[in-house]
């Protein structure tokens, strides 16, 4: 089972923006402080970049996030998440929530927190309002009770 990270990775648009910018491999690793066996992983498509290497992909190339790994039409947590290129224990420490806490909630299995301050941190760690954070885990939660 692939691990929950950048599920919508699009490897073929990654190897469009090098060509583009007339980059090799090589110099997407130096650029992105990545290793180059890594980036040729991401490329070929057998290797899903971390959050952390998303976002070193996308800031390296100049584009958004969203430029290589599309968000999907409904995105959940996790996906807004894997933009911000944050781990859950680094998610935890920005928003001050108990890791397991915030998993669940990540996840849909957990409500979103009634303390205004914590889901005031998390809409604003993840990029968006109290609507878009709503909508967010609604689809993590449709995805668990559709599984």
């Amino acid at each position: 089972m692939p691990r929950p990270s950048v599920l919508t990775f699009a490897p073929e648009r990654l190897r469009e923006l090098c060509v583009e910018k007339g980059w090799t491999t090589e110099r997407l690793a130096v650029t992105a402080d990545l290793t180059p066996a890594s980036v040729r992983a991401y490329m070929d498509g057998r290797v899903r970049p971390s959050p952390a290497s998303l976002v070193a992909l996308a800031t390296a190339l100049d584009v958004s996030t969203a430029q290589i790994a599309p968000y999907s039409e409904a995105p959940t947590l996790h996906e807004l998440r894997w933009h911000v290129g944050m781990t859950v224990d680094q998610l935890a420490k920005d928003v001050q929530a108990p890791r397991a806490g915030l998993y669940g909630i990540l996840r849909g299995a957990d409500r979103l927190p009634a303390d205004t301050a914590i889901r005031s941190r998390l809409a604003a760690t993840l990029r968006v309002d109290d609507v878009g954070l709503q909508k967010a885990w609604q689809a993590a939660r449709d995805k668990i009770t559709a599984d």
